[in-house]
């Protein structure tokens, strides 16, 4: 309890059972106006078409049971709830190039596209391979084929222990 000045999540608030239950322990082990930061997306992949080809290869997924806490109106809210003070947030813009297919396959597997590989026998590897070199099409850099770009919207979000 009360041990921590700082404590950070990247990405992660949407994927426990019970965000607002996780909220309340980062509270518990912050110091009395220690900082909480957390990064979600709150908007679409840049790739928007990744979930897509998730399903063309395994078929429909479920959706996220806690998808609602990478939404900026429902995190701020779970925040004030579970005894931090209002928000402060700001949105960022990153962009990220890649050469090749290779170096988007490297990307993936680097994060949490990594699952979705790993679920992938040769078969559907090549399909993999076929169906992302088919849509970074519209990710071109340039007329000539320069490598491609993913523009991705993220949320970070800074809120004190009450």
């Amino acid at each position: 309890d009360g041990s921590f000045d700082v404590v950070t999540g990247g990405f992660m608030i949407m994927f426990p059972p019970d965000p607002p239950r996780v909220l309340r322990e980062l509270r518990r082990v912050l110091v009395p106006g220690g900082t909480l930061a957390l990064s979600i997306f709150d908007g679409p992949s840049g790739f928007p078409w990744m979930d897509d080809i998730a399903a063309e290869l395994f078929g429909p997924s479920p959706p996220m049971p806690n998808e609602e806490f990478n939404k900026a109106a429902v995190l701020d809210g779970a925040l004030v709830a579970a005894g931090f003070t209002r928000p402060l947030a700001v949105d960022v813009t990153e962009r990220f190039r890649f050469a090749d297919a290779g170096q988007v396959e490297a990307w993936m597997r680097s994060h949490g596209g990594r699952m979705l590989l790993d679920r992938c026998d040769d078969q559907q590897l090549a399909q993999w391979h076929e169906l992302i070199a088919r849509n970074l099409e519209a990710h071109q850099r340039t007329a000539d084929g320069d490598g491609y770009e993913l523009m991705q919207r993220a949320r970070m979000t800074v809120a004190q222990r009450a």
